[in-house]
C-alpha cells in the first residue's frame, strides 16, 4: 500500500507554539462533552487509570471527571 505524499508533508509541519493553549482547551472541552454524552446516554466510557484502561460506568462519571487522572 502506497502512502499519500501529502500525508507525509502534513506530519512534518508543526503548529506555532501560540496555538498550543488553544488546542489544549479544545481537547479538554471535547473530553468534557464526550463524558457528558456517555453519562446522558447511560453508556460506560473507557479511561486510562494507573497505567491501565478501565471502564467508567455512567454513574461513576462526575461532571468534572477527566480521563487523564
Amino acid at each position: 500500500m502506497e502512502r499519500n505524499p501529502k500525508v507525509k508533508n502534513l506530519k512534518s509541519k508543526r503548529l506555532p507554539i501560540e496555538f498550543g493553549a488553544n488546542v489544549d482547551e479544545a481537547i479538554e472541552k471535547a473530553v468534557e462533552n464526550a463524558l457528558r454524552e456517555h453519562k446522558r446516554a447511560s453508556v460506560p466510557v473507557a479511561v486510562w487509570r494507573d497505567g491501565k484502561v478501565v471502564l467508567l460506568q455512567p454513574e461513576e462519571i462526575l461532571p468534572d471527571e477527566r480521563t487523564h487522572k
